[in-house]
């Protein structure tokens, strides 16, 4: 099976990449110095009083290493629980695939169809998931850039004068913490992930409820930090912020609709009904994928 190989094989690379992250951690804490520790201090402790300053006085090179640095941080809490992730995956591939074969109408190969969707579904988290771990926790980043080029285009609306490297300098910190917290969720939702026993469940139901638990609370808390961060580096009020916030959901909103509904939704209905269509009594049946092979 191809969960069992990939199990096996986390176990040869897992330390080799946990001691990359290592390096890549130490060098970052040697280029942001001293002065990192004393700024999280004081955003931990006064936001209010802190954000707006250390935005001011951080340069673009030191807020970009402080958001990598959550995710370096966060990429290594995906890396010790990368096994753990693979085989709650595998538990979610499994169930799923029955569920799927559970429509093929030649009770025969319904065992078949199973099996090959367990595997297609395995393969895609091999391909997709694992083998990207390290590059996940950059989707903080990402977040981080999306949003400060939304809320800045929102301050500009209301006239704020705050320049767009002081806004990204601001919520740098919030960021980090973000970036960290999403990881944390990610990996503990991964490790517990089932599904049609009793519907979807949240790893917080399922023996990660720490790490689970952990991560929301990290996030909401960067997301207050991330307003807090906005009105002081505008100087707008939290009226203006909501306005940034919906302004931000429909540009999100309207990016997850355009990849369900015309990647994601197709293909999760070719698959299903290739899993449903799985019958060797046809002539000349092949699986699909296997064309030409």
């Amino acid at each position: 099976m191809v969960a069992l190989a990939m199990l096996q094989g986390a176990d040869d690379t897992t330390g080799m990449m946990l001691v990359a992250l290592a390096v890549f951690t130490v060098i970052c804490f040697f280029a942001l110095g001293l002065k990192f520790f004393v700024n999280l201090f004081e955003v931990v402790t006064a936001p209010g009083a802190s954000l707006k300053h250390h935005g001011s006085n951080d340069t673009a090179f030191y807020s970009i290493a402080v958001v990598f640095l959550g995710h370096l941080i966060g990429s290594i809490v995906l890396v010790l629980n990368r096994s753990q992730m693979s085989a709650g995956y595998h538990a979610f591939a499994e169930e799923f695939g029955t569920a799927l074969a559970a429509a093929n109408p030649n009770h025969n190969y319904q065992d078949v169809a199973a099996n090959w969707a367990t595997s297609t579904l395995d393969a895609l988290y091999q391909t997709q998931v694992d083998t990207n771990l390290l590059w996940l926790g950059l989707w903080g980043m990402a977040i981080w850039v999306l949003a400060g080029l939304v809320y800045f285009l929102a301050a500009k609306m209301f006239g704020s004068p705050v320049s767009l490297s002081d806004l990204m300098s601001t919520t740098a910190y919030p960021m980090f913490f973000y970036t960290i917290g999403w990881c944390c969720y990610t990996a503990a939702t991964f490790s517990g992930f089932q599904a049609f026993s009793e519907g979807f469940k949240p790893a917080s139901m399922m023996g990660q409820s720490v790490l689970y638990i952990v991560g929301m609370v990290i996030m909401l808390y960067a997301i207050v930090l991330y307003a807090i961060a906005f009105m002081q580096a505008t100087d707008l009020g939290f009226g203006q912020l909501i306005v940034g916030f919906l302004l931000y959901s429909l540009i999100t909103g309207g990016i997850y609709f355009g990849i369900m509904n015309k990647v994601a939704g197709p293909a999760i209905s070719k698959f299903t009904s290739d899993v449903a269509s799985v019958d060797f009594s046809k002539p000349g049946y092949t699986l699909p994928g296997s064309e030409g092979l």
